[in-house]
């Protein structure tokens, strides 16, 4: 295997981390999104107000680790 060789191959390896990285943000992106959107609609569900706006900001910082919170707690958007 040459130089060329090599700098091809790691440039493809780098291509393909830039890729599945790409992907990772925009499916994170999207599961927020819809997070988000579900806080809102929580605000018309059961639940302290505390619990309403602690959601929403756990969607709007956190994005899809809001889904732990909405299952977890027993009394929030039920």
């Amino acid at each position: 295997m040459d130089e060329k060789d090599e700098k091809d191959e790691k440039e493809k390896e780098t291509q393909t981390t830039i890729q599945i990285f790409g992907l990772f943000a925009f499916v994170w992106t999207m599961v927020g999104l819809i997070a988000f959107v579900w806080s809102i609609y929580c605000f018309g569900k059961k639940g302290t107000i505390f619990q309403k706006i602690f959601g929403m900001i756990l969607a709007m910082f956190m994005g899809p680790l809001f889904f732990f919170y909405y299952r977890y707690s027993p009394t929030y958007c039920k």
